[in-house]
């Protein structure tokens, strides 16, 4: 009979030190993708709360050509341009949802609040101007919307990351 010679087990393992080259590498990758990844989110919120912001102007449009009014009280209509915050933009969204006439929905809330709470991607409630004057357009006198001026019966805008209405550079507005 004839016997093999002894073949030495061969172990298929890493050592320590290649575990922690990878390790390494795999550390140096998330520091340097993380920032990346956290301004294409930024990118990506601003871009949604833009669109959110569009959409509100769109409604809003589209309820003056139904209604030949804005989604205010009767008592607001014909005064100065107004910038409209917090429960006072609540009230005017929510004329856009179903809380109208003809209970027509011009602008579907995410969630489905008929309140008119309708949030930014930071949480921070919508802010709308309207052009109570019927100029032909929305004036900026301060405040939310700056110096800006549209031309439409009215804009949305988000206070933006810095979730403060006042600091304009931050704010995201409908027509932008």
């Amino acid at each position: 009979m004839k016997t093999s010679p002894a073949i030495p087990l061969l172990r298929n393992a890493f050592t320590l030190i290649e575990l922690l080259v990878v390790i390494a590498i795999i550390g140096i990758l998330i520091a340097v993708l993380t920032p990346a990844l956290r301004s294409s989110v930024e990118r990506a919120k601003r871009a949604r709360v833009q669109a959110d912001a569009k959409s509100i102007e769109n409604a809003i449009r589209a309820y003056y050509q139904e209604y030949s009014k804005l989604p205010v009280a009767d008592n607001e209509q014909g005064v100065a341009d107004r910038n409209y915050l917090d429960a006072n933009a609540r009230s005017v969204l929510s004329r856009l949802t179903t809380n109208n006439p003809r209970r027509i929905i011009f602008l579907e809330v995410p969630g489905g609040a008929t309140d008119g709470t309708f949030l930014d991607a930071w949480g921070t409630q919508f802010g709308v101007a309207l052009d109570n004057n019927y100029d032909g357009r929305v004036s900026g006198t301060g405040g939310p919307m700056g110096t800006n001026s549209v031309f439409a019966p009215g804009a949305a805008f988000s206070a933006g990351p810095d979730r403060n209405m006042n600091t304009t550079a931050n704010n995201i507005y409908s027509f932008q």
